[in-house]
């Protein structure tokens, strides 16, 4: 059986290698690889993105060598769905693009590579269905938490300091509680895809920044659940267990940024270094509001916990 593993995760790992070889766009009256694409930047910063999704991809296909452990699959799923969906957004930027650059195509590569991305974390996230059952009592509490971030995501809790949606707000507080308590899988289910398709719907911004700005942006906060067992359901808490709350926190943050840092490259036609300062005005003060209110509730968050 590891034998077929390793063999099956080299398919992968070539077909990937493939991928960054093979015509990618055709651009300048030729097809270029990504790699000879990631030389030129030109066209705002979406070969950086590109890369990002090869990277992605990458990652999971490593972590396909090991053998098939609960505790990679959230991990890998996450990785496959996010190199799927912004290879997908990347292809229908550049199509855009191509208003400008009359002579751009896209090759089959990269939709390629995105189909077989998704088919990864649809096949992996059944591994995820056969260890976790979904009861009444969770169902619940995923609305509960959904409903709070709601509730603070109202006019009256926000302070907003950009014109184009940007405010400080305590949103992300109830989803990454929800994540601590129910782990990644019911994390990303209630923040990324409960939380972000109906907050997409009421925002108003359009269906094409779903899947960036909110499934994957919201749903990374759910990599927090990630590590809730060296966070909470100790007997005692310690400094460290402060600690990786803040650093864990901070990573599901990071990449909540990217994920949006993205999507103004793709969608809004920011470069790099401005969507990413966008993002940084108003989620920075955020995640230092989220930060101080996480570490009051670690307390009373691990007692109930023990509880249970």
């Amino acid at each position: 059986m590891k034998k077929l593993n390793y063999v099956v995760s080299t398919l992968f790992l070539l077909l990937g290698v493939a991928c960054i070889f093979a015509p990618f766009l055709f651009i300048n009256d030729r097809y270029q690889s990504v790699i000879e694409i990631l030389q030129n930047f030109e066209v705002n910063g979406i070969f950086a993105v590109i890369f990002v999704s090869y990277a992605a991809y990458f990652c999971g296909v490593i972590l396909l060598y090991f053998p098939r452990n609960y505790k990679w699959v959230a991990p890998l799923s996450f990785l496959f769905l996010f190199s799927s969906v912004v290879l997908f957004a990347c292809s229908r930027a550049l199509c855009k693009e191509a208003i400008v650059y009359e002579s751009l195509r896209l090759s089959v590569a990269p939709i390629t590579l995105s189909i077989v991305s998704l088919g990864l974390s649809i096949y992996i996230s059944r591994f995820i269905f056969d260890n976790t059952k979904i009861s009444i009592r969770d169902i619940a509490e995923i609305g509960i938490f959904v409903s709070f971030a709601f509730v603070l995501d109202l006019p009256i809790f926000k302070v907003k300091v950009v014109a184009n949606g940007g405010s400080i707000s305590l949103i992300m507080l109830p989803l990454i509680l929800l994540a601590l308590r129910k782990g990644f899988f019911k994390g990303f289910i209630g923040a990324g895809i409960v939380f972000g398709l109906m907050s997409c719907f009421f925002d108003g911004y359009g269906f094409i920044t779903y899947p960036l700005d909110y499934l994957l942006g919201f749903g990374s906060l759910a990599v927090v659940g990630l590590f809730r067992k060296f966070i909470i359901g100790k007997e005692k808490l310690t400094y460290w267990n402060y600690i990786i709350l803040f650093l864990v926190t901070l990573l599901a943050m990071s990449l909540r940024t990217m994920a949006s840092t993205i999507s103004g490259i793709l969608i809004y036609k920011l470069d790099f270094v401005g969507s990413l300062v966008y993002q940084l005005t108003y989620m920075g003060p955020s995640f230092a509001a989220v930060m101080v209110v996480l570490l009051i509730l670690l307390y009373p968050l691990n007692r109930v916990s023990l509880k249970k």
